[in-house]
């Protein structure tokens, strides 16, 4: 469902901001409200695709006091971004005391009777019985075409609602009709107001959440990401990290809506300067930071789980490396002790019948291994093999003849 903040002038309940969006209670969704109240409204109504005079809604201006709910604003945080742009007083209303802000709320009724009743998918004034569709589901404006009906209602009633205010015998004189934008513009010509502007930018960075990050020798990290400045200030920083293998601190400001910056505040001037993100972090840029610490979570949690996997991996290859170890053991136990002098040939055997198998794995990745099953199944071929291996086991044979006739002249020797 999206969200509507209003600011609203008291005196001449004059409606000078709104934020129409998703983002929640949260200081993002107030900030923009007040970024959206400060600045240029004909640049702002440009972006809805609206072409206004400055005279239709001429509030580009701060305000010195912030009457708030007890929501997003009641901040230490809050208090210290205001102050920063020159705001200097942020009062709260009483828990459950509407009334305290009527006129925000008699605002919505306003919006709700004149424009949000006639959206499709509205759920004013709704009574829905059991079963019936939601209203919901007809929804069909997107929250720009809801923006740039709720500006043109503003502008609407900003110029021509007549007001049932005190009289002030001065505006009397000087024949104001009592509309909210005759007060308004009355009231900063004769002193009631003051024009205090702020650059656009200004107020936007102003405005951004701030953060204490440290400077390393490498870059500047916030939230595991590495950014880079090319500022003087920023290199003799990171330069003198790198010497005292220390880490410097430094405040920051961020936004969430991108990865792609981050702003450095100069502890000498209080100037705010970009930070870029480092190349090295290229797989984390154009996204906002949200969706970036939400890959982070999820990587950990990944990284868990295979952790988990891994270990009962691993106590099943320990169980069958035990189980290959004892059966080996057990085998050379019931063979006795290897002398030493018969450890070299049966290296020499392991390694020619290795060579043997190679070679035939050689041979079938070449197409020869057909070629030799056939020769050896044929009759000549069987046939001379047959004779040679008969050969070589009468030269066996002979050779250990000769050397049992050797043992046996040794022991006859030894004996004499």
């Amino acid at each position: 469902s999206r969200v509507t903040r209003m600011s609203v002038q008291v005196l001449p309940e004059y409606a000078v901001g709104l934020y129409v969006g998703l983002e929640g209670p949260s200081w993002d969704g107030a900030r923009a409200a007040l970024y959206n109240t400060f600045r240029n409204k004909v640049d702002y109504c440009v972006e809805f695709g609206l072409k206004i005079a400055y005279e239709d809604w001429p509030m580009n201006h701060l305000c010195s006091s912030l009457l708030c709910d007890r929501g997003e604003m009641i901040s230490k945080k809050a208090e210290v971004i205001l102050e920063n742009i020159g705001i200097t007083s942020l009062e709260f209303t009483s828990p459950y005391r509407g009334d305290l802000k009527g006129l925000v709320e008699q605002y919505f009724d306003i919006l709700n009777d004149l424009v949000i009743q006639y959206v499709p998918g509205n759920t004013v004034k709704t009574k829905r019985e059991r079963g019936e569709r939601k209203p919901e589901l007809d929804g069909t404006l997107t929250l720009k075409e809801l923006t740039k009906l709720i500006i043109l209602e503003i502008i609407e009633h900003n110029r021509h609602k007549v007001k049932n205010v005190t009289g002030d015998i001065e505006r009397t004189r000087d024949g104001i009709i009592e509309t909210p934008l005759n007060l308004w513009n009355w009231g900063m010509e004769f002193g009631e107001g003051c024009a205090n502007i702020i650059e656009e930018n200004d107020l936007y960075l102003g405005l951004l959440p701030a953060e204490n990050v440290k400077i390393r020798g490498d870059g500047i990290y916030h939230k595991g990401l590495r950014y880079y400045s090319d500022s003087e200030f920023i290199q003799q920083q990171q330069s003198l990290s790198r010497m005292r293998n220390k880490r410097i601190p430094i405040k920051i400001k961020y936004t969430k809506s991108t990865t792609n910056y981050i702003w450095f505040i100069h502890p000498e001037d209080n100037s705010i300067n970009i930070c870029y993100l480092n190349d090295t972090m290229e797989k984390f840029r154009n996204l906002d930071l949200d969706e970036y610490l939400d890959q982070q979570e999820r990587g950990k949690t990944s990284l868990i789980s295979t952790n988990k996997k891994r270990e009962k991996g691993l106590t099943k290859t320990r169980s069958i490396r035990n189980k290959i170890i004892a059966d080996a053991l057990k085998e050379k136990k019931g063979k006795g002790s290897s002398k030493a002098e018969n450890i070299k040939s049966n290296r020499r055997e392991e390694k020619q019948h290795e060579r043997r198998e190679d070679v035939k794995r050689a041979e079938k990745a070449s197409g020869l291994d057909s070629d030799n099953k056939a020769e050896e199944n044929s009759p000549s071929v069987n046939t001379e093999h047959q004779q040679a291996q008969a050969q070589a086991q009468a030269q066996a044979k002979a050779k250990d003849q000769d050397v049992d006739a050797v043992n046996i002249i040794n022991n006859l020797l030894n004996k004499v």
